[in-house]
């Protein structure tokens, strides 16, 4: 969950949308990872904050499916009951329909439906009751921490040489 900024109780797969669309040894090394932790981790919160850009297109096509297409926003929120349908779907959806339909990127159309059976497990064993994906990815959260890190530095040495 997220309190005042902070991610608590957060869980990063230690593998990638890449491995799962494999799709009989991925989604398996999928399930036994999330059977492992699914008792831990199921107290500690009830929603999956989506990050990466695997996520971001499936956003994209979910907005465009219900009339609501505009860049994804940071924060944009869906109801577990409402996008499980849409992951199903998605995970039996060829790239090239992606692509053609939605102009999602023909290496992202390709993760998604890998990507759709990871978030639809998840949801499902650790009982979550919405999704929030982000707007942007690790990288430019990386890059924004650092920026604003060597900007209050700079700002530490203009106070300290004034």
């Amino acid at each position: 969950c997220l309190a005042e900024g902070d991610a608590k109780y957060t869980m990063s797969l230690p593998f990638g949308v890449i491995q799962l669309m494999d799709a009989q040894n991925g989604r398996a090394l999928l399930d036994e990872y999330i059977l492992a932790l699914k008792e831990q981790f199921r107290k500690k919160g009830k929603t999956l904050y989506a990050v990466g850009g695997t996520w971001r297109s499936m956003a994209k096509v979910w907005s465009i499916q219900h009339s609501k297409w505009r860049r994804v926003k940071n924060g944009q929120k869906i109801a577990a009951v409402k996008i499980l349908p849409f992951l199903e779907d998605m995970q039996n959806t060829e790239f090239q329909e992606l692509v053609k339909a939605y102009g999602i990127d023909k290496k992202r159309a390709q993760m998604i439906p890998g990507a759709a059976y990871a978030m639809k497990t998840l949801i499902n064993a650790l009982g979550l009751s919405k999704v929030v994906f982000s707007e942007t990815g690790l990288r430019e959260g990386v890059l924004h921490t650092e920026y604003i890190k060597q900007q209050e530095e700079n700002d530490e040495q203009s106070k300290a040489t004034a």
